[in-house]
C-alpha cells in the first residue's frame, strides 16, 4: 500500500508540469476565453518604437509619449505619463526592479541631459530589446523538446505499470507482493525521481548560460 502511495505521487511529481487533468462539464455554458496579457515589455517596444517614429517626423517627445501610451489603451495602463515633461523621473519611480524600464528611463535621461537625438537612441534600445527577445525565443523553443522528452521519460515507467496491469502481467503484484519486488520499486522510482530532478537542473542551467 505504501508503495502504490508512492508511485502514485510519483507519477504526479513527474507528470507536472507535462500533463494536466481537464475536468470539463457539458452542462454548464461555455464561457468566453479570456484574453491573453500582454507582455509589458512587448506594449513597452511598441510606445519606445512609436515615440522614435513620431519625434523623427517633429513631434515633441512627450507629447509622442503620452499619444503613445493613450492609443494601446489598458495594456499600457502601467507606464507613467510625462506630467510637464519630467518623464524621465517618472521612469524610474515606476521601473522598480524592471530592467527594461530602467533603460527607457536612461536613454530619456541622456537624451535631455546632454542633447543626444532622442528618436536614434529609442530605436536603438528599440532593436536591443527586439535582439534581446528573439534570442529568448530562441532559447525558449530549443528547450522545449528536451523537456518534453524529460517529462515523457519521467511518466514512462509509470505507464508501464499500468500496460503491464492492462496486459495481465501483473506488475503490481510483483511490486507489492515480493520483498524484492518492494525493493525494487523503491529503487526504481529513487532513480526515476533523481533522473527527473538531474533533467530540471540541466536544462535550467542550459537556459541560464545561453
Amino acid at each position: 500500500m505504501i508503495l502504490l502511495t508512492a508511485l502514485a505521487f510519483a507519477a504526479a511529481v513527474l507528470a507536472w508540469p507535462g500533463t494536466q487533468l481537464l475536468v470539463r462539464n457539458r452542462s454548464r455554458v461555455p464561457r468566453a476565453p479570456r484574453p491573453a496579457r500582454a507582455d509589458p515589455t512587448a506594449v513597452l517596444l511598441q510606445v519606445i518604437e512609436a515615440v522614435a517614429a513620431q519625434v523623427r517626423g517633429g513631434a515633441v517627445p512627450t507629447v509622442a509619449w503620452d499619444a503613445a501610451v493613450h492609443l494601446l489603451g489598458p495594456p499600457a495602463a502601467h507606464l507613467p505619463r510625462s506630467r510637464g515633461g519630467h518623464l524621465a523621473d517618472g521612469l524610474r519611480q515606476v521601473a522598480g526592479g524592471d530592467r527594461v524600464l530602467a533603460s527607457v528611463a536612461a536613454a530619456w535621461a541622456l537624451a535631455d541631459d546632454v542633447g543626444a537625438p532622442l528618436a536614434d537612441v529609442l530605436e536603438q534600445l528599440a532593436a536591443s530589446l527586439r535582439h534581446e527577445a528573439d534570442a529568448d525565443a530562441e532559447i525558449a523553443a530549443a528547450l522545449a523538446a528536451p523537456r518534453a522528452t524529460a517529462r515523457l521519460l519521467a511518466v514512462l515507467p509509470i505507464a508501464g505499470v499500468g500496460l503491464g496491469q492492462l496486459i495481465g502481467a501483473d506488475p503490481l503484484h510483483v511490486l507489492v507482493g515480493t520483498s524484492l519486488g518492494r525493493l525494487s520499486g523503491l529503487c526504481g522510482l529513487a532513480l526515476a525521481l533523481g533522473g527527473h530532478l538531474w533533467t530540471r537542473r540541466l536544462v535550467a542551467r542550459a537556459a541560464a548560460t545561453t
